[in-house]
């Protein structure tokens, strides 16, 4: 899904991480405890 408006950032310390683009793997690529 990529976003044509502002969808928001998130701060970590100084630095803004811009939302532009999501997207979802199913199944998950990773696994905790073989799940």
């Amino acid at each position: 899904v990529e976003w044509t408006e502002d969808a928001g950032y998130i701060s970590i310390g100084r630095t803004k991480y811009f939302l532009n683009q999501s997207h979802w793997h199913t199944p998950s690529e990773h696994h905790l405890d073989n799940r």
